[in-house]
C-alpha cells in the first residue's frame, strides 16, 4: 500500500539475486544496508542512517521517489542515483564513489552543515536545483557535469554554497547549460584545490567566488580550448589560466588574486576582463605569458558597472604595456613591473 513504513533498525541484507531490488514503502533506516554488487532501489522517500551507518556491497543505492532525509552521517560504498526523488542532507556528511541525478532527481542542500564528499564522478541530469543548492559543502574529486536530457538548472547553487574541486588526477568540469540566473545552471563559490589540474569542457559560471588557498609555490592550474570562466568574485593565491579567459564581474567581494599566471591564450581574448562596481583592487605578481594581438587582445580591460563611481586597480606584472590594456571610463590602472 501507498502508506506502508519499512523500518530498518538493525542490518538490511539483500543475499541473492544481482539484478535491482526495489523496496516500495517509505523506508526509516537507521541501521546498516548490504547486498551483493547490484541496484538497491528505493521508491517511496524516507529517513536514512542513523549515526555513522553504511550501505555496503551495493554497486548503485538508487533514490526512485519521494523525499529522502538523512538523519545521521551516511557512508555509501558504491554510487548514488537520485531520481525523481529529493535528497536532504539536512546537516549531515554524505560520502559515497559517485553521484547522478536524473529524472527530475536533486541534492538538496541549505543548511551549513551538510558536506557531501564523492571520491568520483558527479553528474546532473536531474531537476532545477534553484534554491535547493544554498549552503554547505560539495567535494568532487572526479569529473563534474551537468549533462543534457535534465533540467537547464540541474546544478543552480546559490548563497554560501561552495563546491570544492579536490582530485589527485586531473577532473573535468562542462556544464550543457551553463549561464548567470535561476534557469541555467552554475556554481556558487568553487574552490580548485587539485594541483594536477582542472579542465574546462564548456564555458563556466560562478555566482559566488573563485577560490584557492595554495600558496604561490604550489600552483593550481585551470585549462580549456579558450572556454572562459565566469566569476563573480576572486579569493584566490597561485592559479594558472591555461587558455581560459577570466572574465570578473559584480556582486562578490575580490578579496585577493595573487601569484596568477594566463599562458596560451588565443591572440585576439581579453586575457583577464573586469565588469565591477566601485571599489580598490591591489594584485601581486600577475604573468601574461603571450603578447596579444595589438588591436584585437588585451591583457586587462576594466568596465565600470555602474556610473559614478572611481574604481581603481592597483598590480604588479610582468609587463606593464598600455598598449595591452583597456581602461574604461570611470577607473585607473596603475601597473608597476614584479
Amino acid at each position: 500500500p501507498a502508506n506502508a513504513l519499512f523500518d530498518n533498525q538493525g542490518s538490511l541484507t539483500r543475499t541473492t539475486g544481482t539484478g535491482t531490488g526495489t523496496i516500495a514503502a517509505q523506508v526509516t533506516s537507521s541501521g546498516d544496508v548490504s547486498a551483493l554488487a547490484s541496484t538497491l532501489s528505493l521508491d517511496n522517500g524516507g529517513t536514512l542512517a542513523g549515526t555513522g551507518s553504511a550501505v555496503t556491497g551495493v554497486s548503485t543505492l538508487r533514490l526512485g521517489g519521494g523525499t529522502f532525509t538523512l538523519s545521521g552521517n551516511l557512508a555509501i560504498a558504491g554510487g548514488l542515483t537520485v531520481s525523481a526523488a529529493t535528497l536532504d542532507v539536512s546537516g549531515k556528511v554524505l560520502s559515497l564513489t559517485s553521484l547522478y541525478t536524473a529524472g527530475g532527481g536533486v541534492l538538496k542542500m541549505t543548511n551549513a552543515g551538510d558536506s557531501v564528499i564523492v571520491s568520483g564522478p558527479a553528474n546532473f541530469q536531474g531537476g532545477s536545483t534553484n534554491g535547493l543548492l544554498t549552503a554547505g559543502t560539495l567535494r568532487v574529486a572526479g569529473d563534474f557535469n551537468t549533462l543534457s536530457g535534465g533540467n537547464s538548472a540541474a546544478f543552480a547553487a546559490s548563497g554560501t554554497h561552495t563546491t570544492v574541486l579536490d582530485g589527485a588526477s586531473n577532473q573535468y568540469v562542462g556544464f550543457n547549460n551553463p549561464g548567470y540566473g535561476v534557469s541555467l545552471s552554475h556554481f556558487a563559490h568553487v574552490s580548485v584545490l587539485n594541483t594536477a589540474g582542472v579542465t574546462l569542457t564548456s564555458p563556466a559560471f560562478a555566482e559566488g567566488q573563485l577560490r584557492s588557498d595554495t600558496l604561490a609555490a604550489s600552483n593550481q592550474k585551470l585549462s580549456a580550448s579558450g572556454q572562459a570562466l565566469n566569476v563573480r568574485g576572486l579569493d584566490l593565491v597561485g592559479m594558472t589560466f591555461d587558455n581560459v579567459p577570466l572574465v570578473v564581474d559584480s556582486g562578490q567581494a575580490v578579496t585577493k588574486f595573487d601569484w596568477v599566471t594566463f599562458q596560451n591564450m588565443a591572440p585576439d581574448v581579453i586575457q583577464l576582463d573586469m565588469l565591477r562596481t566601485a571599489d580598490t583592487l591591489t594584485f601581486n605578481q600577475i604573468n601574461w605569458s603571450l603578447t596579444p594581438a595589438l588591436t584585437t587582445g588585451k591583457y586587462l580591460r576594466t568596465t565600470l558597472r555602474g556610473t559614478g563611481f572611481y574604481y581603481q586597480y592597483i598590480y604588479a606584472a610582468n609587463s606593464c604595456d598600455t598598449n595591452y590594456i583597456q581602461q574604461g571610463a570611470g577607473t585607473q590602472v596603475i601597473c608597476s613591473p614584479n
